[in-house]
């Protein structure tokens, strides 16, 4: 189980690096993302088998909030705001 999160976990810390530079809207994109990615990789584990349909549902919420907020990032961005 462990061995599929490292690529959620590793975004997780970066939104907590941007986080601390003052940058909410790019660190909530991260948390948003690297949560779904993590959930992803936990599903794999028979353990939690039980909550599999749940735990896809959710990680895929993350996920797809992750683009909304990527795209918010995009238009502040480019407008300079």
């Amino acid at each position: 189980m462990i061995k599929n999160t490292w690529i959620g976990l590793a975004i997780i810390f970066f939104g907590g690096y941007t986080l601390y530079n003052d940058d909410v809207l790019e660190a909530l994109l991260y948390f948003s993302v690297g949560l779904g990615f993590a959930l992803m990789g936990a599903v794999k584990d028979p353990r939690v088998e039980a909550y599999s349909k749940i735990l896809h549902i959710v990680s895929w919420i993350f996920v797809l909030s992750g683009i909304l907020l990527f795209i918010a990032v995009l238009r502040r961005d480019a407008y300079g705001q």
